[in-house]
């Protein structure tokens, strides 16, 4: 049966389960005797024997040359002329795998070279060190051989260089910061532009300004799904050498979809359900308007511009109206003054105060008429175009409707004024 013995070296305790191996010299202990059996005694007492006799006879002859001289015809030990074959120092399966598979053969190799050329006892052979084997070669000597019973060590991945570290890129700057900047610069330049201008001559500005402000219908909360139509078409013609308003035109327009005016829009407006009930539809209207401008000699003798306050009356009140209409959009309207804009670039001013009331405060004016009423408002608005033209600024078309798409003009672009008022045809 296997067993497990326990054997005292020199201070250490040596354990191996099913065959046991004595390495010591020394004899097994008296607990050690007590737990083996008579044939397991035996066997350790030879091994012991065995091993103590050879030890004394390599101490006595110097090793095994001492040994074969010994054993020799001529020596008086007791050899028998032959080298002595020594065993591994430990045991090695014969069908190893792996390193260690390797390693035995490799020792097996090398004992069987040792009995052949006879090396010195103890000395392993191995090339380059001037044996048999190998003959001698000049050069710095071959560094000592790896211990068979040590596994071989696998070569690392070679990996590529390292390269040079770079440097990480600045942090990005806030969008706050660039949009400080933008407008600081966009500001300057307007202001070298300004102090660069020339003098408003009669080939630098319009002769007439054609001021509109649509009032349309409107509900409560203006629910996103409302479709605002128009039902005042008011204009203010604004003479620009003598800084007065010249003649006006107003006319109210019948709805189409929603003919009933809410509460909300006739108290905010004015407008009574009476009024559009008896107004022509929208076709009409501008068909008057556009007989209206030709009597003027608008876009043949003299040059003009529309100017609205803020962008929807175009492009979302007139856009609108035409695509209920059936008609294309007017070819008069396409490019226009959004006073707010130029309100806000001339006297440096946020876009949140350039509302109506606000512009007005702004200039020492106070409202004149009713708010919310077509007329009234353009009128209103025509006074701050003139108190800016009195100023030094120059009104100048700076947005424009193209397939439909609101767009901005530079101010950069060549002036141009509107052409001669023409009715649109109508959509197919």
């Amino acid at each position: 049966m296997p067993c497990t013995v326990s054997l005292r070296r020199r201070g250490t305790w040596k354990h191996k389960r099913g065959v046991c191996t004595v390495r010591s010299s020394h004899n097994a202990s008296r607990a050690s005797r007590k737990l083996l059996g008579p044939q397991t005694q035996e066997a350790v007492q030879q091994r012991l024997r065995r091993g103590t006799a050879g030890a004394r006879r390599r101490r006595c002859s110097g090793g095994e040359a001492g040994h074969r001289a010994a054993s020799g015809p001529a020596g008086t030990g007791r050899g028998c002329g032959r080298p002595r074959r020594r065993s591994p120092p430990f045991f090695i399966p014969e069908r190893a795998g792996g390193s260690r598979g390797r390693a035995a053969a490799r020792l097996r190799r090398t004992a069987a070279a040792r009995r052949r050329v006879g090396g010195a006892a103890g000395r392993p052979l191995r090339p380059g060190a001037g044996s048999a084997l190998s003959p001698p070669r000049d050069g710095p000597p071959s560094p000592p051989p790896r211990p068979p019973w040590r596994s071989r060590r696998r070569t690392a991945r070679r990996l590529p260089p390292t390269r040079r570290r770079r440097r990480p890129p600045p942090p990005p700057a806030r969008r706050g910061v660039k949009d400080v900047l933008k407008k600081r610069l966009k500001n300057y330049y307007k202001k070298q532009k300004l102090m660069q201008k020339e003098p408003i001559n009669g080939d630098s500005c319009y002769d007439y300004i054609c001021v509109v402000d649509f009032e349309a219908t409107c509900e409560e909360g203006n629910p996103p799904e409302f479709v605002h139509e128009i039902i005042e078409f008011p204009i203010v013609l604004l003479n620009t050498r003598t800084l007065e308003i010249e003649d006006t035109f107003q006319q109210y327009v019948k709805p189409e979809i929603n003919p009933k005016l809410s509460n909300f829009c006739i108290s905010l407006t004015g407008i009574t359900q009476d009024i559009v009930d008896k107004a022509d539809t929208f076709p009409q209207v501008l068909q008057n308007v556009i007989e209206w401008m030709r009597q003027r000699e608008l876009g043949t003798k003299y040059s003009y511009s529309m100017l609205t306050d803020g962008s929807w009356d175009m492009s979302k009140f007139l856009n609108i109206q035409c695509r209920i209409s059936r008609i294309k959009y007017p070819s008069f309207a396409k490019k226009w003054i959004n006073i707010r804009k130029s309100y806000g670039n001339f006297y440096k001013v946020p876009r949140n105060q350039t509302k109506l009331t606000i512009m007005l405060e702004k200039l020492g004016m106070n409202y004149d008429g009713r708010p919310h009423s077509g007329l009234d408002d353009s009128k209103n608005i025509a006074r701050i175009a003139i108190r800016m033209l009195q100023d030094g600024c120059e009104l100048r078309v700076n947005e424009r409707m193209h397939a439909g798409q609101l767009m901005t003009v530079s101010s950069s672009a060549p002036l141009e004024g509107a052409p001669a008022p023409q009715m649109p045809r109508y959509r197919n």
